[in-house]
This record gives structure tokens, C-alpha cells and sequence, in this order.
């Protein structure tokens, strides 16, 4: 078709397809994790060659598109990633292996002296914003990668399982643990909470945080051992820029439903068929967790810096999310202005590409819902009483069902509800504590929801597809994580 046709061409889809060089066969649907167009940039350039080969990974197109919150991954890069996987776990190459873990804690360590000139950060400092935006885009390519090969590691280890008899249940308890600071952070909130229920001071914190906290205050050492936890995980709770940081009070709210559980038994050896699939899993499995909890730690670190940027501008530091990265170098640069009219468009429409080697950003709504219609499954409207899923921690749990696509308005999260989401990320490790038990549409063995819920022994069923579009807030539910099924009870 000519360009004068496409111009000419009553249909905005034909126009906005052929402007970006899309063809929808090329694209695969990965699902949906609300973000900012800040945001939705790094994701969008998550392909950093040389991070990308010192990490060992093959040669990429490296394309990701972003329209509101869904994210499609090109099929070629998806399926170059899954099979140098299958090759790495065919050869039993524990090179490949060990190479994701060591190359990315060097990326890791990298960070440290960054985030300590974060710190101390609180003006504009242009070279110091272009160091964290290249900091933030290498970490991505362990993020991303880490997602897409944990998923397929998780395919891998189920399919082996159920070709030697074994369930997925017994599979999943064998993945030997890592710690990730998250895991670190559980395990020292439990430390403050035994120091209160040695004080006595729990049940004054069940019946109201302000009281409970007037009492600690009282006891300096335990007050003390409050505040250097939440100043050391006062990112927790934020998310792709966005999300409330760990506050006292927050902290303290929390507390009460921290549960140390005795670890339930299971057989002590699998077919040493799956010794080697399952040994990788811990190390892709932590790479996977570890690596957005470092990108929140520097994400969180550059807020007073993105905040001192947003008011030379007259922006909120919600606002200026709205914009990416080379948006706000070049207004630095006094080479663009950014406007508020394009905060109020992207609030509600956008799309984000990168395409042989341009930024592209779609805010015009028209063209934003034909990619919406064109790419994104449509949402099933039959009336499912029940569905399934893979069991990633066991147990069963009734209670209503909450649904989050992101974690605002924690309030309408009460103990025992069920934590009904597309999937999880650092950010809902407070919703996941209170939670009976937790559902997700997208996800594997290996995914955060699966490794956090085995870590605070939550009935857990992921990769239903559908939980979020046929539940809905209040729908009386049961969670079998033994069977991984959910049923409507109402």
C-alpha cells in the first residue's frame, strides 16, 4: 500500500499501524503492570546490547510496546530468549547459568556509589539524572530477561514434572531458597514483632496503631530498632516511581499480620532427572526478585531529584511521570517545554516503542484505543463460576475477593480477603501479607507472586489468565491450592 493511501485511508488503525512498522502477528500479549510513560520508557529501551552480552544472552531486537499498562514482547526476542533456555538446561550448561547471577551482581554493585550521591542529592543536577536514567536502563535488561527466562524455566520444570509423576506442589517446595531483601526485610520484621510480644505491647498495637506507637516511643531501644528498619526499607511500597513509602505508622499497621508459620512437610528428594532444572531455578528465581528490588531502591533515591525537575517546570512530581526521559533532558536543555496538556493526555492514553532506534509516543486517544482494540485481548464477559491455574504455594483459604491492578486504596484490603491481581511486584508486599491467599492471571513457578507467597506460606494458585476479569470486588471465593482451582462460593 502507498503512503498516499495509507494518508488517505479512512481507518486511524491502518494509519497508527503503518506509522509505527507494526504487524500484530509479531507481537506476543505478556500482560498487564500499570505504569507511568517514565516508566514505560525503560521497559521500552529494556535491550542494552552490552549489558545484554556481558550478561550472555543472544542478540536481540530488543522491542517492547507499552499501551497503558500492557505490555507485548516482540516473538522473535521471546522465542530466541526461551530457546538459548532450553539449550542452557539440555546441555546442562551451568556456565549460562552462573554467568546471569555473577554479571548481574556487578550491575548490582555497580549502583552503590550512585545511590549514595542520590543521598545526598536534593537540587538539580543534570550529569547526576543522565547517570541514573543509563543506571536504571541497564538495569533492565536482568529484569526483563530474568521475567521472560523465570517464566519459561518454571514451563520447563512443570512439563519434566508431570512427564515423572510429580506435582507441581511438591516441585514448587523444592526450590531452594535466596535471599532477596525482601525476604531479608520479612525475616527482620518478625525479629520487632517477637520484641513487642515480649513486651507485651501487641495487643495495644491490634487495637490501634497511634496508641501502640505511644508505647514504643516509651521504650527507646525498641523505638530505635523500629526506625533504622523503616529508614533502611523506606522504598518499600513504591513502584515504578509511583506508590507511598514505608512510613512508622505504616510499619506498625502491618505488623499484626506477620505470621511465622511452621514449615509444612514434603517428600525429600525428586527424580534426579529434574536435580539440575531445579538447582538453576533458585538462581534464575532470585535474579528475577532481586533485580526490580534494586531498580526500586534507585528509582526511590532519585525521587528528591526528579522532584527538585519537576518544580523548575511548575510540575507535581506525579506530573512530571508523565513524561520520559528524553522529554525532560531536552527541556533541561531548554530544547522543548512540557506541558500540562500532555500530562492530561497521557493520564488516561499512551503507547510507547521503541523501532529501529526511535522513541515513539502515542497520546492521541483515537490512535491509543485502535492499538488497544488491535492488540489487546478483549476481556471474557462469560459467566465462569470456576477456573484454574498452577499451584505455586498449597493450602486453601476462603474469604472476598479484592481486586488491584496496582496497589492504591489499601484500605479496602481487610485481613483474611483474597488478593486478586494480574500480578505482583515489590510494591504489594503489604497487600500480600494481609491476604488469605493470593490469585493471578499471568505468572510462573518463579514469578514474585509465587516466591513471596511460598515465603510467607500464603495459598497461592497463579497463571489463571482470567481471575481478574471474571472476579470482582466482594465475590465470595475459595482458593484451592491444593487442586488449583478457584470457585465462586457467591
Amino acid at each position: 500500500m502507498s503512503i498516499n493511501a495509507i494518508q488517505n485511508d479512512y481507518s486511524p488503525r491502518v494509519r497508527i499501524l503503518y506509522k509505527l512498522n507494526l504487524r500484530p502477528e509479531d507481537w506476543f500479549y505478556y500482560g498487564q503492570w500499570e505504569q507511568p510513560p517514565f516508566s514505560a520508557w525503560f521497559w521500552a529501551r529494556w535491550y542494552e546490547e552490552k549489558t545484554a552480552l556481558q550478561l550472555g544472552l543472544p542478540k536481540l531486537d530488543g522491542r517492547i510496546f507499552l499501551i497503558n499498562g500492557h505490555h507485548l514482547v516482540h516473538r522473535g526476542d521471546l522465542e530466541l530468549l526461551q530457546a538459548e533456555l532450553e539449550r542452557a538446561c539440555q546441555a546442562k550448561d551451568e556456565d549460562f547459568f552462573t554467568n546471569l547471577t555473577v554479571s548481574a551482581k556487578q550491575i548490582f554493585a555497580e549502583n552503590q556509589k550512585l545511590i549514595r550521591q542520590l543521598q545526598k542529592c536534593a537540587a538539580i543536577d543534570l550529569p547526576l539524572f543522565k547517570a541514573c536514567i543509563a543506571a536504571l536502563t541497564r538495569l533492565m535488561v536482568p529484569w526483563y530477561s530474568g521475567l521472560i527466562l523465570s517464566d519459561h524455566l518454571g514451563e520447563i520444570i512443570l512439563v519434566k514434572a508431570r512427564e515423572l509423576g510429580c506435582s507441581a506442589t511438591d516441585v514448587a517446595a523444592s526450590i531452594p531458597k535466596q535471599t532477596t531483601i525482601m525476604i531479608q526485610e520479612h525475616a527482620e520484621a518478625l525479629s520487632i514483632k517477637r520484641q513487642l510480644e515480649e513486651k507485651n505491647l501487641l495487643p495495644e498495637l491490634n487495637n490501634s496503631t497511634s496508641i501502640g506507637l505511644t508505647r514504643i516511643k516509651a521504650d527507646p531501644d525498641l523505638f530505635a530498632a523500629v526506625q533504622r528498619h523503616v529508614e533502611k526499607y523506606q522504598w518499600i511500597g513504591t513502584h515504578h516511581f509511583w506508590g507511598e513509602p514505608l512510613s512508622i505508622e505504616k510499619f506498625l499497621s502491618e505488623l499484626p499480620f506477620l505470621e511465622q508459620k511452621t514449615p509444612r512437610e514434603y517428600p525429600d528428594h525428586l527424580p534426579k532427572e529434574l536435580d539440575f532444572v531445579i538447582k538453576q531455578s533458585a538462581e534464575i528465581a532470585w535474579l528475577r526478585q532481586y533485580t526490580p528490588e534494586m531498580f526500586d531502591i534507585l528509582a526511590f533515591q532519585a525521587r528528591p531529584l526528579l522532584a527538585a525537575i519537576a518544580s523548575r517546570f511548575g510540575l507535581s512530581y506525579r506530573e512530571l511521570l508523565y513524561f520520559t526521559p528524553t522529554e525532560i533532558c531536552a527541556a533541561l536543555d531548554n530544547k522543548t517545554v512540557l506541558s500540562r496538556e500532555s500530562v492530561a493526555y497521557r493520564n488516561k492514553n499512551y503507547c510507547v516503542l521503541m523501532s529501529a532506534g526511535e522513541e515513539n509516543i502515542i497520546d492521541n486517544p483515537l490512535e491509543v484505543q485502535e492499538l488497544i482494540n488491535t492488540f489487546i485481548p478483549a476481556k471474557s464477559t462469560a459467566a465462569v463460576r470456576e477456573f484454574r491455574g498452577t499451584v505455586a504455594a498449597p493450602g486453601k483459604a476462603r474469604g472476598k475477593a479484592k481486586i488491584f491492578i496496582v496497589p492504591e486504596n489499601l484500605d479496602k484490603m481487610n485481613e483474611g480477603d483474597i488478593l486478586v491481581t494480574p500480578m505482583t511486584s515489590p510494591d504489594f508486599i503489604p497487600l500480600m501479607k494481609k491476604a488469605a491467599a493470593i490469585v493471578t492471571d499471568i505468572g510462573g513457578l518463579l514469578s514474585h507472586a509465587a516466591l513471596v507467597s511460598r515465603e510467607l506460606q500464603k495459598p497461592c494458585i497463579i497463571g489463571t489468565k482470567i481471575a481478574t476479569q471474571v472476579l470482582k470486588d466482594g465475590d465470595s471465593i475459595e482458593v484451592d491450592a491444593e487442586q488449583g482451582i478457584v470457585r465462586k462460593l457467591s
